[in-house]
């Protein structure tokens, strides 16, 4: 058992950044609802990397470094929406 006092603390999509604030919802569909705004906040920033990009505001190899963990960002929070445990 986790000495942790909430339940994100022990998932790996909170230690990266992706989900806290739906963590304390009061039932499971807002919870998943919750799920599917981060995930959608994640296309949002993905985006605006794209856009930087395009204007060279950043290094190519900085926006693959973050996309890169942004898709892992994205695949961790629609799999965790897809477990039984959610």
């Amino acid at each position: 058992m986790s000495d942790n006092q909430f339940r994100f603390q022990d998932l790996e999509i909170w230690k990266r950044g992706a989900v806290v604030k739906g963590s304390g919802t009061a039932s499971d569909a807002d919870f998943a609802n919750f799920l599917n705004i981060s995930r959608r906040s994640v296309f949002e920033v993905a985006n605006i990397l794209m856009i930087l990009s395009k204007n060279d505001y950043l290094l190519a190899e900085t926006i693959q470094i973050l996309l890169a963990e942004l898709g892992e960002q994205s695949r961790m929070l629609l799999a965790f929406r897809r477990s039984p445990k959610s």
